[in-house]
């Protein structure tokens, strides 16, 4: 489920796993021009993710988190140093980047 608020985005994939974003994120689709935005403007683009299988999860070196979604397209959530950039909620535990 993908849900919008005026100032987060929310990515539930079960009831004990979801993120909720702050920050900006990055949706790069195969082949075309990646789609950037943020929590305060969530680009309707993001649906685009519904129904499909997450297939890899990772995090790059700058600390932004990359899922990898069956039709090859990717949302990267950007990790900004100074602000929390979104919330890992797994199992329970919570997480904040």
């Amino acid at each position: 489920m993908i849900g919008f608020t005026a100032n987060q985005i929310l990515l539930t994939f079960s009831k004990a796993e979801r993120i909720t974003v702050e920050g900006a994120l990055v949706l790069m689709r195969a082949s075309q021009a990646p789609v950037h935005m943020d929590s305060g403007n969530p680009a309707i683009s993001l649906l685009e993710c519904l129904d499909r299988q997450v297939v890899d999860i990772s995090v790059d070196p700058q600390s932004n988190l990359q899922i990898g979604f069956s039709d090859e397209h990717c949302l990267l959530l950007l990790n900004d140093s100074m602000y929390e950039s979104f919330h890992l909620h797994l199992g329970g535990k919570s997480f904040t980047f």
